[in-house]
């Protein structure tokens, strides 16, 4: 059986995008050094960004006025995104893997671009709970369209055995922008049939030895549910629930022979000596003067 079914997403996705701008690196020792591509700066806040190239700056040099740092300008990229990362001029960032005495960098046009805003998205429960529900309608269909088709000896089992999924196609995937998912399901359902019959002739044989020997019941009147079926290896294990109500067994044509032409209160007195005796409605018809 296969159906459709759209619900709508409640995961929550923030998405935006990453500060940028240009730092000037200071190599602060007497050797030149390569920064590679993606290499990490902490800024303000232990924020995090990445050099967007690689970069060789020169050493560090000796001049009159005194020590000059190596420098060379890159441009870096916030590791996240969000307003946070957009930095004033003159912030100051060191290097993930050395000491702000090796080297350093400072923007100095400060850092933009940086936004966040959440989005309506897909969640792993939004899956979840959009195929049990799709699921759960499927059984309930195919359960209704089986018992239309059964025979009126034949009897069908609530509870499904299997469920298998054939195929399924979700409109989104997990953290997808979308306001709607859309779920295309096909499943295979089996369910198991019974005839009455048999299962009454097993409810006979299970009350035979558990019946008095002054009592009976009628196989037509038993009310058999089943409360459960767990099935294995081709065999179904049922737990019923079965009810019959037992009759004493009585001699009705001696007992209207006994009665017939007696007055009301022997009748009574009469009736009360029979085993299980609750009561009697006596009525008289024609009414006689």
């Amino acid at each position: 059986i296969e159906g459709r079914k759209s619900a709508k997403t409640t995961g929550e996705k923030l998405v935006g995008e990453k500060a940028k701008g240009q730092v000037a690196i200071y190599n602060k020792t007497s050797l030149a050094k390569n920064f590679a591509k993606a290499a990490i700066l902490i800024g303000p806040n232990n924020l995090t960004f990445t050099l967007d190239e690689a970069i060789t700056i020169a050493s560090q040099s000796s001049q009159l006025e005194g020590i000059t740092f190596g420098k060379a300008n890159s441009n870096i990229t916030a590791s996240s995104i969000g307003t946070e990362s957009n930095l004033a001029p003159q912030s100051q960032f060191t290097f993930k893997e050395y000491s702000s005495s090796q080297f350093s960098a400072k923007t100095e046009a400060g850092l933009s671009g940086g936004t966040s805003r959440q989005m309506k998205a897909v969640s792993k429960d939004d899956m979840v709970n959009l195929l049990k529900s799709l699921s759960d309608e499927l059984v309930i269909k195919q359960k209704e369209q089986l018992r239309s088709g059964l025979a009126p000896e034949e009897e069908l089992l609530d509870k499904e055995v299997k469920i298998e999924i054939v195929d399924k196609k979700y409109s989104a995937a997990e953290n997808d922008e979308v306001d709607d998912l859309n779920l295309i399901l096909k499943l295979r359902v089996s369910f198991l049939a019974y005839k009455k019959e048999n299962l009454n002739l097993l409810a006979q044989e299970l009350f035979k030895d558990n019946i008095p020997s002054d009592f009976s019941f009628k196989t037509d009147n038993l009310d058999i549910k089943v409360l459960d079926v767990v099935w294995k290896d081709n065999k179904a294990k049922l737990q019923t629930h079965i009810k019959a109500n037992l009759l004493p067994n009585l001699n009705i044509n001696e007992i209207k022979a006994n009665l017939k032409g007696k007055y009301p209160s022997f009748v009574q007195e009469y009736l009360t000596k029979i085993p299980q005796f609750l009561r009697a409605d006596i009525k008289i018809t024609p009414t006689l003067p």
